[in-house]
């Protein structure tokens, strides 16, 4: 019995705490919270200026080939030195009589071409992350909107003191709030995944995601 006591004082006043917060009436409201301070932290402000590789890593996606042109400048005589005999062989081969003048005049331009391939590589790999993460908030959206559907279709229980509504349609709020909380923190930590899609669109569809995640779905206790 003491032990039954301690547990209905301890929820109490767990109860009393909560009642404190700013809105403890709606308490999912923090998941929203939490995950915009998630997207900050993690985002170009914090997490890119003391971690730029793993910013760079999670959320551009082109860290390997960043690298591969970071060591292209760095060893460029090294590139230069692999570049030439191919490019004396292809001379010779032509059956070109001044080598070492074409090759003056080709060799910076075959450097350009090989480092133009690299950043053509740093960007293609920069696209199909950024798809990557934007198929990812599209899965979020459509998550909140099946989860809402199937909330409609939770229904309340008729007990002895009226209505009573069941304990998993909190639960499914609760995962509707979380999935919105993890799509406002990649947005806020990759502003420019909603910056390439058209102005108006975006506003709708942030405006009927935050919609569903307020707007009580189910019936409420009488």
């Amino acid at each position: 019995m003491s032990d039954r006591n301690e547990a209905t004082q301890g929820g109490s006043k767990s109860g009393e705490m909560m009642s404190m917060l700013p809105f403890a009436d709606h308490r999912d409201l923090y998941l929203l919270i939490a995950g915009l301070l998630i997207g900050l932290v993690l985002g170009p402000g914090v997490l890119n200026k003391f971690a730029p590789n793993v910013y760079r890593s999670l959320f551009i996606g082109n860290l390997a080939q960043v690298r591969e042109l970071f060591v292209f400048d760095k060893k460029q005589a090294a590139v230069e030195a692999e570049i030439r005999p191919q490019l004396e062989e292809q001379l010779k081969a032509r059956g070109v009589e001044d080598v070492e003048g074409a090759m003056s005049k080709m060799l910076p331009q075959a450097i350009e071409t090989a480092k133009g391939q690299l950043s053509v590589k740093a960007r293609q790999a920069a696209l199909a992350h950024q798809l990557q993460l934007i198929g990812l908030l599209n899965a979020l959206v459509i998550g909140v909107v099946l989860i809402s559907v199937i909330e409609t279709q939770v229904f309340p229980k008729r007990v002895k003191e009226g209505v009573e509504l069941p304990a998993a349609l909190g639960k499914l709020k609760t995962i509707r709030f979380a999935l919105l909380a993890c799509w406002i923190a990649i947005v806020v930590a990759r502003p420019e995944l909603v910056m390439t899609v058209p102005v108006v669109f975006t506003i709708a569809l942030v405006l009927i995601a935050l919609a569903v995640g307020f707007v009580p779905l189910g019936k409420k206790k009488a």
